[in-house]
């Protein structure tokens, strides 16, 4: 399989105000609309797409590699977003958060710099 770049998906039962949610942590409204019931953020070698899909619902994990994640951890605190404490790994450090269904989404900072 050669594979160009991935995704993550996390489903809701409470679309439109995940969309506000979403908007807030990625400061920025999605890129896309491509359907009913699905917003599309696009990053630089990544997709994330959010769901309404109730039944699945707080069931889904995602992870958003960072370069800073003290940084990172400052805006959450300023957005009102509560994070977990730090876990210290030994590729990398992280912090887990939950969005508005409890889906967790965790924010890593590798380490060392990988190539993507």
């Amino acid at each position: 399989m050669k594979i160009k770049t991935i995704g993550a998906v996390l489903c809701s039962a409470r679309f439109e105000e995940a969309i506000g949610w979403f908007e807030a942590l990625f400061e920025r409204a999605p890129d896309a609309m491509p359907m009913p019931g699905v917003a599309e953020w696009e990053f630089s070698a990544a997709l994330f797409q959010l769901v309404d899909e109730p039944q699945r619902a707080g069931t889904g994990r995602a992870t958003i590699f960072v370069d800073d994640l003290d940084v990172e951890i400052a805006g959450l605190a300023l957005k009102n977003v509560a994070a977990s404490e730090i876990t210290e790994g030994t590729i990398s450090r992280l912090i887990e958060i939950e969005d508005l269904d409890g889906n967790l989404i965790a924010l890593t900072q590798p380490r060392q710099v990988w190539s993507l």
